[in-house]
C-alpha cells in the first residue's frame, strides 16, 4: 500500500482549510477563529499569509464580497463564511494581525 503524501497548501489555503464545517462548534464568530489562528502561527508564515490576503483583496475589490467568499470556498473553506463587507473587514483585520506578528 502506498502512503498518501501531505497536500501542500499556500499559507492562505492552509488558513481557509482550517475553517471547516464544524467551525461553529469551535468558534462563535469568524473573528474568533482569526484570533486563535494568529495566536498560533509562526511569524514568517503570518507575513506570507498577510501578503496572500492582500492579493486576494486586491483581486476581489467588490463591496458585496461574493468573489471573496467564492475564492475562499474554492480554497477549501467549508465553515460559515461571513458575507459582504463583514468578510472584507474580517480579512483586513486578519491581514493587520499578520502584519503585526
Amino acid at each position: 500500500m502506498k502512503a498518501i503524501g501531505k497536500i501542500e497548501r499556500s499559507p492562505l489555503g492552509e488558513f481557509v482549510s482550517c475553517y471547516h464545517q464544524d467551525a461553529q462548534l469551535c468558534w462563535a464568530k469568524f473573528d474568533d477563529f482569526v484570533d486563535e489562528y494568529f495566536s498560533e502561527i509562526e511569524r514568517n508564515d503570518a507575513h506570507a499569509l498577510a501578503d496572500e490576503i492582500r492579493r486576494l483583496l486586491e483581486e476581489n475589490p467588490g463591496r458585496r464580497g461574493r468573489g471573496l467568499r467564492n475564492a475562499l470556498i474554492r480554497m477549501g473553506a467549508t465553515g460559515p463564511i461571513p458575507h459582504g463587507n463583514d468578510l472584507r473587514r474580517a480579512l483586513e483585520r486578519a491581514m493587520r494581525l499578520a502584519d503585526a506578528a
